[in-house]
């Protein structure tokens, strides 16, 4: 019996050695940019008379190209419930930098091109460039939670029309390779007054 009492123990002392060696190992790497998310996007554009919602669906994919670079695209596709259109392509550049073992900085540039079809009495589309740049903070808050926070401008190519704003979310982690995500973002418009509330919510692939 005192036999079997201390192989137990010794494996339960095995078990945690190990458990604690990954875990360390684990957040001595840091954040992950290397992943996939697809995700349900809601967008509702508020002026001082007027209302308008779009809803549709976002992938975005980061990809690590050195220790603090990674490459970013994004493809979106949003529909009024007129049937109005709105795609965004977008590709980009961001930079990462640890602050310690749960905590990066980073700041995320993508440049879109985008295309909104109009399904009125005379049916038209237009065209158009977006550049986007986000710095923002990445958090480890819990080993399966991680929170982020940062801030939001969006400036039209061509155009004097600029949306400045925060933005943040969270990352619940299912396994090593799926989590889920939720973000929502609020920013505002000039010169001509106009407010941009977004909900985001979906899956991250790890790969």
């Amino acid at each position: 019996m005192k036999k079997q009492i201390l192989l137990a123990l010794s494996f339960t002392y095995l078990f945690s050695a190990t458990a604690i060696a990954e875990n360390s190992t684990n957040a001595a790497e840091g954040f992950s940019y290397d992943y996939i998310d697809t995700s349900f996007i809601d967008y509702d554009l508020d002026t001082a008379t007027t209302k308008t919602q779009y809803d549709g669906y976002s992938v975005y994919i980061s990809k690590s190209l050195s220790k603090h670079i990674h490459f970013l695209g994004n493809y979106m596709d949003i529909e009024r419930s007129n049937g109005n259109t709105l795609d965004l392509t977008g590709a980009g550049i961001g930079v990462n930098y640890p602050i310690n073992n749960s905590t990066d900085i980073l700041i995320d540039y993508l440049h879109y091109k985008w295309k909104a079809a109009s399904n009125d009495l005379t049916p038209s589309s237009t065209t158009g460039k977006i550049n986007s740049l986000e710095p923002k903070i990445r958090h480890q808050f819990t080993d399966d939670i991680e929170l982020n926070a940062g801030l939001v401008r969006i400036d039209f190519a061509g155009s004097t029309t600029i949306y400045k704003g925060f933005k943040a979310g969270g990352i619940y982690r299912i396994n090593n390779d799926l989590s889920l995500k939720f973000e929502a973002s609020r920013a505002e418009r000039s010169p001509s007054p106009l407010d941009m509330d977004s909900k985001e919510f979906g899956i991250r692939y790890n790969f």
